[in-house]
């Protein structure tokens, strides 16, 4: 006993050193500071926004977002780069993140240099740290900067990323798979090749986080054991696990609510789907509840069982984070360490090999016949805890465990299986009878069927310990599960079974998996069939009155039905259907309790992370056009922009948009390892007054609020001028072929049976339109019909037709290939507008007059438009060309020709202003010859002064 003693208290004085190492964590991590890591993989198609967007409000608090970059077989892309990306919309969005940076040994960033790790964590706050998963194959005896890795160079890696990780309050998280497959590479082979690793994760344990990974097809029970030995051995501060889909199938679990499509062998395509629910639960449930894990992480393909294309699956909703839910609300308790060492007396030390040998569970928990592959991943029965493997005998290790069971040692200690179970019994007394798995922490119990791949409902009998009632007994159909609270006068009951028809599933989806996910299976997942549909029943014995409940359904899926009955102390309460559900029971009976029960664990959850406020959008343009201005910047971080204006430099400046999403998060491009944002963006701003002078600036937002605004950009309008029609008119077939609709008030636009169809025709004077910087033919409607048409606007090159002449018979027909729209979706006094700029311009310096033909491309009765004419009697609906001009203008000559020895000017500037045309013929003495204030542009001039034989100097001025 005094041996013992001393052995602990050195262990304490050497913890109590490591201690003194230990960094402030940026994210706290415990069993009140749960943790769920919520997979987004490189490959999924939508932006990580979407991601983070959907995880529900309730466990956003607790959920870290970690990118699995896909690093596969050498695969090299630029991790840094990737991460960095990652890291930046999480921080916008206020949200913890990790990144795996390695599947394998295949690593996206540095295999042997921490400089850039170190870099993300000074970058980004809100990164809690780096994963590594399926540490356990692919190594290779070559090593290199950026490909493939050694395992030495791994684990010297892991060694100085948990220093840099303990620097910056940060974890490295290592998920172990294929113990039995790969046994060289397992924990406790890391452990015995690399002392500097064992010893970092000592010394930094409270920056190692140790994961169980569903993912080879046989060693469960082996991967458990030295996973879970590191936890406990004092080589990690943390443990977590990881469902992984590829488990199912490759372990040749097809039946039962599997894979049934015998002829599909693409495993990689359809098996991934094809894992009950129930399957993901089970094992996460088992780790939290009886092992302490503090992490769920994944599962692993979140495409299949977490989130796809943005959209949450059901097995997210039903299963996995309601499992969570349960966690926070405090009815799955995860257990402290010291709480998981006292079940856990025994561990198992190899030190001879590095792997377990011995078959150490069999026996205990192992299924029956399943051998030294341990196929099964659920287990016989809960009386007996996992027992931990450990990789040496020293005191460290040893001295956390009651007993230490040494290879070498094992067939003398155990040569039959009996002396083992004597043995072990001492540890474990039975607590309940019956077939389904039953296991106790305190007031909880945890109870499944572990029928894995046969249709078997499973029983059990427990004695109740806490409530007054004396028994409770179980059936259980498959896939089904419950976490059972005990109180002195009531059980608290979570009870899960949500499974989605994997018959369904094949019939529906023909082998095209990812469109079904889609279009079918997210929406309607076929959860409420035949082969789902399942009856539980809960038996309560010992009642001294007929107990009440209430039954809350949980999740997304159709509601339980459930019954009750009453009769001779016994309550029984059956439940039909698919899904978990809340069941609270109000029974008491007359046996004697002295065990308290113990305080719920009160959740704590970890700090917000608030990222600093986004620096203002640089490179920020103001561009003026046509009534409105045009304002750009470059994209910053962000998620959100607002767009405020001013009228003069100094603002006040007001929101004329807010909300704008950072839709583009993406990378564009890399530059000395960092992300390069090359994405400008641009808004808009109509309806503007000309002549005027705007000034702009852009702000950008994220979680923590609105940052500063950016540098001023102004615009001012040139003056918006305008000139109508010198003729318009519309044009029908049939009985009026031949009359003339020039003086209508309406202009209207037809395609239909003869004597029905109309076509309308405008003529523009646009010779003062040389120098326009744009033209807009503005048109409004007067009439719609019941069908709106789509309309064509095309240039008509026959400009030798006028208002009071033109019909359906002499109607211009030459019309060129150009045209301008085709534009639907009129409404009686809105705006239609179309860009005529090309065109006009070049008909400005060719004949100076612009004919535009409109007709329908829709051939109905009812699908007709009518514009209003120059005739229409409010003028600010007539049509229009309206078209700004440079700074330097108005007024502007346009033209000047001799007509009949007479000078002839054509003249631009603003309509409605005065306007003085003076002469010289020196350059230095100016004549006023001609005031005009007219309404329509342009105007032409002629001066009918006696022609002469010196020259003549003309100017324009506004007055």
């Amino acid at each position: 006993m005094k041996a013992v003693t001393a052995a602990i208290s050195a262990c304490i004085l050497f913890q109590s050193a490591i201690a003194m190492h230990a960094t402030s964590l940026r994210r706290a991590l415990s069993p009140q500071t749960p943790m769920f890591l919520f997979q987004v993989q490189q490959t999924d198609p939508a932006d990580p926004q979407a991601a983070i967007d959907a995880v529900p409000a309730d466990v956003r608090n607790y959920t870290v977002m970690m990118y699995c970059l896909g690093a596969q077989s050498g695969t090299q892309t630029n991790g840094y780069a990737l991460a960095d990306y990652f890291c930046n919309v999480c921080q916008q969005n206020g949200v913890w993140c990790m990144v795996q940076v390695a599947s394998g040994y295949a690593n996206t960033m540095n295999n042997t240099n921490t400089t850039d790790y170190a870099a993300l964590f000074q970058k980004y706050p809100n990164l809690i740290g780096f994963a590594f998963a399926e540490q356990d194959w692919g190594f290779v005896a070559n090593s290199s900067q950026w490909g493939p890795s050694s395992f030495p160079d791994r684990l010297a890696l892991f060694a100085d990323l948990l220093s840099i990780c303990n620097q910056y309050g940060g974890y490295l998280y290592v998920s172990e798979m294929q113990s039995i497959s790969n046994p060289g590479y397992n924990p406790i082979s890391k452990f015995k090749t690399s002392p500097d690793f064992a010893n970092a994760t000592k010394i930094y344990k409270n920056n190692y986080i140790v994961g169980d990974k569903f993912t080879s097809s046989r060693g469960y029970y082996d991967n458990e054991s030295v996973s879970l030995g590191v936890y406990l051995s004092g080589h990690a501060g943390n443990y977590a696990v990881r469902f992984d889909e590829y488990a199912w199938p490759y372990s040749g679990r097809s039946q039962l609510y599997g894979l049934k499509n015998s002829s599909e062998t693409n495993l990689s395509l359809l098996a991934l789907f094809s894992c009950p629910e129930p399957a993901q639960g089970i094992p996460i449930v088992d780790h939290l509840m009886l092992q302490g894990a503090t992490v769920i992480d994944g599962p692993e393909v979140p495409g299949y069982s977490t989130i796809n294309n943005g959209r949450l699956m059901p097995c997210y909703q039903n299963m996995t984070s309601d499992i969570f839910r349960k966690v926070l609300d405090g009815t799955i308790k995860i257990p402290s360490l010291t709480n998981v060492l006292s079940h856990t007396p025994l561990a198992y030390v190899c030190n001879q090999n590095n792997n377990l040998t011995g078959d150490v569970y069999n026996g205990l928990y192992m299924i029956d016949g399943d051998g030294t592959n341990n196929h099964d991943w659920f287990k016989s029965g809960g009386r007996y805890a996992s027992i931990p493997g450990i990789f040496t005998n020293s005191s460290y290790e040893t001295s956390f465990f009651k007993t230490n069971v040494l290879e070498s040692e094992y067939s003398s200690r155990w040569p039959t299986i009996a002396s083992k179970t004597n043995e072990l019994n001492n540890y474990f007394p039975s607590e309940y009878s019956g077939t389904a798995f039953v296991a106790r922490r305190d007031n909880q119990w945890f109870t499944y069927n572990n029928s894995l791949n046969s249709n078997v409902t499973e029983t059990a009998s427990i004695p109740l310990k806490y409530n007054t009632c004396t028994n409770l007994t179980l059936t259980y159909p498959p896939q089904t599960f419950a976490v059972i609270v005990e109180s002195n006068k009531n059980l608290q009951i979570y009870f899960n079974n949500y499974f989605t028809d994997k018959d369904a599933l094949w019939t529906a989806a023909n082998n095209n998996v990812n469109a079904y996910i889609q279009t079918n299976f997210i929406t309607n997942p076929p959860d409420s069939t035949t082969n789902t549909t399942r009856t539980t029943i809960f038996k309560i014995s010992g009642c001294t009155n007929s107990p009440t409940y209430t039954l809350t359904n949980r999740g997304s899926h159709k509601p339980m039905t459930n019954s009750a009955t009453f009769a001779n102390g016994v309550f029984t309460l059956t439940l039909t259907g698919n899904g978990p559900c809340d069941i609270n029971i109000n029974c008491s009976g007359s046996a004697a309790r002295t065990n308290a029960v113990p305080l719920a664990n009160v959740m704590v959850p970890p700090a917000d992370f608030a990222p600093e406020l986004p620096a203002p959008p640089g490179l920020v343009t103001a561009t003026a056009g046509n009534g409105q201005a045009t304002i750009s910047w470059h994209a910053t971080n962000c998620l959100y922009y607002n767009i405020k204006r001013g009228l003069s430099l100094n603002g006040p400046f007001t929101n004329i948009a807010t909300g704008i999403t950072n839709s583009v998060n993406l990378y564009s491009s890399f530059g000395s390892g960092a992300t390069v944002y090359n994405t400008f963006y641009s808004y808009v701003d109509a309806g503007l007054q000309t002549s005027n002078t705007y000034f702009y600036v852009v702000s950008a937002v994220n979680v923590s609020g609105e940052g500063e605004n950016s540098d001023v950009a102004s615009a001012t309008l040139a003056p918006a001028l305008s000139i109508n029609p010198v003729a318009d008119a519309y044009v029908r077939d049939g009985g009026s072929a031949n009359s003339n609709f020039g003086n209508a008030a309406d202009l209207w636009v037809k395609a239909d049976s003869s004597g029905f169809n109309r076509i309308t025709f405008l003529k523009f004077n646009v010779a003062g339109l040389t120098n326009a910087l744009n033209a807009t033919l503005v048109l409004i409607p007067s009439t719609t019909d019941a069908v709106i048409p789509t309309l064509t606007y095309q240039w008509e090159t026959n400009d030798n037709w006028t208002e009071t002449g033109i019909t359906w018979n002499n109607r211009p027909t030459d019309i060129p290939s150009v045209t301008f729209t085709n534009q639907a979706g009129y409404a009686v006094g809105t705006r239609v507008s179309i860009d005529v700029t090309s065109i006009a311009k070049n008909q400005a310096t060719n004949d100076g007059f612009l004919s535009i033909r409109i007709s329908s491309l829709v051939t109905n009765s009812q699908a007709d438009v009518a514009f209003c004419s120059k005739e229409c009697t409010t003028i600010s609906l007539r049509p229009v060309i309206t078209y700004p001009l440079p700074s330097s203008v108005p007024p502007v000559i346009n033209s000047f020709t001799v007509v009949s020895n007479h000078p002839q000017i054509s003249i631009s500037g603003i309509p409605n202003a005065s306007y003085t045309v003076l002469t010289s013929t020196n350059l230095i003495d100016w004549e006023s010859i001609f005031t005009t204030n007219p309404a329509l542009f342009p105007f032409t001039f002629t001066d009918i002064h006696s022609p002469t034989n010196f020259a003549r100097f003309y100017r324009v001025q506004i007055n």
